[in-house]
């Protein structure tokens, strides 16, 4: 699966992966009643969603000099967040959150531009 395209717990799932550390879900996160757009993912008991905390994600920005920039050029109806590692010539994208443009290029840093499809943990979001 192209990095580009993760989101949501999947994204979350990954960052904790290219931490260097173990990744569960919970088990309530393949309830019907969740909206699609709830993070679900555990690690260690609590919520981790760095894609979505700034608390999370914010010291995984700074750790991996991350930059992130706002780009409302090029004629699109609306702008686009982009992301790019120290050292690395993969920039990652997201027209919605800073969030998830900096999580990707993080996880892009550690494994390339694509993870596998199934990464083998029981209620993966597809």
């Amino acid at each position: 699966m192209k990095v580009q395209d993760l989101s949501g717990p999947r994204l979350d799932y990954w960052v904790a992966r290219a931490m260097g550390r173990d990744a569960v879900l919970s088990k309530y996160c393949d309830r019907p009643e969740l909206p699609s757009s709830a993070t679900c993912f555990r690690r260690n008991g609590a919520i981790f969603s760095p894609s979505k905390t700034w608390a999370q994600g914010g010291p995984i920005i700074a750790r991996n000099l991350i930059s992130i920039s706002y780009d409302d050029q090029g004629g699109r109806e609306k702008g686009m967040w982009n992301a790019y590692v120290h050292d690395c010539d993969l920039m990652c994208q997201d027209f919605d959150s800073a969030l998830v443009a900096g999580m990707r290029a993080f996880v892009a840093s550690v494994f390339g531009d694509s993870v596998p499809e199934d990464s083998g943990v029981p209620g993966m979001p597809k």
